[in-house]
């Protein structure tokens, strides 16, 4: 697998491209360096078995050679991959879990941030979100025996 020599240690979106087909995975890590090297063990793992899989479902077989790893120190994953998407590469991963911040009463943080800060369930923050409420009904404590 191809890889820059450079890669930082720091958090960003990567992925891992097959140069001729541009089939792709797409995914953030806390440490690019370290997720090349994970990425680089896989492949040389299936080189020395065949029968290794690697972790990843509908990644297309190809020699490890026809790879390559592309690291990004940039938290926006939507930006990266409608980019990728324009010069026509396909994701293997349909949609990455990725924590999307809200700002909220001038912090951002994640959704399970902020309904632990405002004390109440995830979940129950979640179901208002999805049904449409505003952040100050999302994060509401009062009765939580109706959402």
């Amino acid at each position: 697998m191809q890889k820059p020599p450079n890669l930082p240690t720091s958090p960003g979106v990567y992925i891992v491209v097959h140069i001729l087909t541009k089939v792709a995975y797409i995914g953030k890590c806390a440490d690019l360096r370290h997720r090349a090297a994970i990425w680089t063990r896989h492949f040389k793992n299936k080189e020395k078995n065949p029968s290794y899989e690697i972790p990843i479902s509908g990644l297309p077989v190809h020699p490890s050679s026809e790879w390559q790893f592309i690291g990004y120190p940039t938290s926006d994953l939507g930006a990266i991959r409608a980019k990728l998407l324009g010069l026509g590469v396909t994701f293997v991963n349909k949609g990455s879990r990725t924590r999307d911040l809200i700002t909220f009463r001038g912090k951002s943080a994640s959704l399970a941030e902020h309904a632990k800060d405002a004390g109440i369930p995830y979940t129950m923050a979640y179901s208002r979100k999805q049904a449409g409420k505003s952040l100050d009904e999302i994060f509401y404590k009062g009765e939580q025996g109706g959402n």
